[in-house]
């Protein structure tokens, strides 16, 4: 603009910046950069938001089903019924078989994939399989829960890429059967699901493969009706790496007539389906566990929970240590370690 080099203030510029003259000038004009800059990218988070919800709607609101997807009451119904097994797949599990980075605590594995594929492509009488019902209409779904679900199935044509690998002919159950509160408008569907589980649990001698973490159903009535709880702990991170050990301690520890609960990403999707292939009733349980935390803290927001590993808010923290005696005498396995006593 033509003014002379040596009389400008540049507040980048870092013996301006530091000048006790100029600085409160500086300042102020970082912050209305920063505001500008906060200002841009919320009107950019905005404008993809409303193009995702146009782009999609064609889906959600036509009327026609890609796949059917039957509802987590129903799901839960047949398997008091029927005492059948569960395996679900939801984003992570099929990203997974896309051979993608999506869960954290689960490297990309060509092995682990095609287990997945195998699994979904098979018909066991006894096992039930369960999709994350995102293929039709997303109202009952917060906007926030809705919106990720778009972004998710836009994002490198995964809403194609998916349907690709599902059989439209086939009967599928709701993957988010173990997620009935966060994601829902409707607050009163929680208590349903949440009583449907305990029913399920109830007086049934109960045999959990999940990560030394997950510590689930401790501090809370979840597994209240449960009968000789055990515990074999897997790794927290990578499980598929030892699914031989684990599957082999399934195989020692559980009874004919256990109910097994597994809560191990991915990796509890195939275990599923191999201790069903046993004979023995078993369910991929997912986040149930802190899901029901939530909701009885009643909170808004997925939060860290004191002494467990919370999947979606788990990266950023250490799991603090708990003094429960009951959790502890509950362990009958370690496949993280050589010796359950190391």
């Amino acid at each position: 603009m033509g003014f002379p080099a040596d009389k400008l203030i540049c507040c980048f510029r870092g013996k301006d910046a530091n000048n006790p003259v100029f600085q409160p000038t500086c300042l102020r004009l970082y912050q209305r950069i920063h505001e500008l800059e906060g200002g841009i990218h919320e009107l950019e988070g905005e404008c993809r938001k409303w193009k995702l919800r146009v782009e999609t709607a064609p889906f959600e609101f036509s009327g026609k089903e890609a796949v059917h997807v039957f509802d987590g009451v129903s799901l839960l119904q047949r398997i008091l019924k029927e005492q059948d097994s569960l395996s679900r797949f939801g984003d992570g599990e099929f990203s997974t078989i896309l051979l993608e980075k999506r869960p954290w605590f689960q490297t990309p594995d060509p092995r682990l994939a095609q287990k997945l594929r195998q699994v979904l492509d098979e018909d066991e009488p006894n096992l039930l399989l369960a999709i994350a019902d995102n293929y039709g209409n997303l109202e009952r779904y917060t906007d926030k829960a809705a919106d990720a679900i778009r972004n998710y199935q836009m994002e490198n044509q995964h809403r194609e890429r998916i349907l690709e690998l599902l059989d439209p002919s086939r009967a599928y159950y709701d993957a988010y059967v173990t997620r009935p509160y966060y994601m829902y408008r409707d607050k009163s569907y929680s208590k349903t699901i949440f009583g449907l589980w305990k029913q399920i649990f109830a007086n049934r001698d109960t045999l959990i493969v999940e990560g030394r973490f997950s510590r689930f159903g401790c501090g809370s009535d979840l597994l209240a009706g449960a009968t000789n709880v055990r515990r074999i702990l897997a790794p927290e991170k990578d499980a598929f790496a030892r699914y031989e050990d684990i599957l082999e301690s399934v195989k020692r520890h559980a009874n004919v007539t256990d109910l097994i609960l597994i809560s191990l990403g991915p990796t509890a999707t195939v275990l599923a389906s191999d201790v069903a292939k046993m004979g023995i009733q078993a369910i991929d349980i997912g986040q149930l566990d802190n899901e029901y935390d939530w909701y009885r803290m009643g909170t808004k927001e997925r939060v860290p929970i004191v002494g467990k590993m919370t999947a979606e808010v788990q990266w950023d923290r250490e799991v603090e240590e708990i003094q429960d005696t009951a959790y502890e005498s509950s362990i009958v396995d370690c496949c993280f370690r050589r010796n359950i006593h190391e």
